[in-house]
C-alpha cells in the first residue's frame, strides 16, 4: 500500500509505502531520492510534512531534510538511503 502525505506548492514531494518501509522524495526538478523509512532514533516509520517539506516521526519529533539528513534529533544519524535494487 502506498500513502501519499503531502505534496506543496513548491511541487515538493514524499510518500511512505508502509508495506516495504520507503520514504521517496521527487525533488521539483524531478529527481527521486528513496530512504528507508525508519527513523534512526527507534525505528518508527516517518512522515512526510508536506507543510515543513520534510520528513518527521511522530514517535519522538525528529526531522529530516528530503534527502534524509537530520534536521532536529533525538536521531543523530541520517535516513539511510536506498539504491534501487533494495
Amino acid at each position: 500500500m502506498v500513502m501519499w502525505v503531502g505534496m506543496t506548492d513548491t511541487k515538493l514531494s514524499g510518500h511512505v509505502d508502509s508495506d516495504k518501509h520507503i520514504a521517496i522524495y521527487t525533488a521539483a526538478d524531478g529527481t527521486v531520492h528513496r530512504l528507508s523509512s525508519y527513523c534512526t532514533h527507534e525505528f518508527c516509520d516517518v512522515e512526510w510534512d508536506g507543510n515543513e517539506n520534510n520528513w518527521h516521526c511522530p514517535c519522538h519529533g525528529a526531522r529530516y531534510a528530503p534527502t534524509g539528513a537530520v534536521i532536529k534529533g533525538p536521531a543523530t544519524e541520517p535516513l539511510r538511503t536506498l539504491r534501487d535494487h533494495e
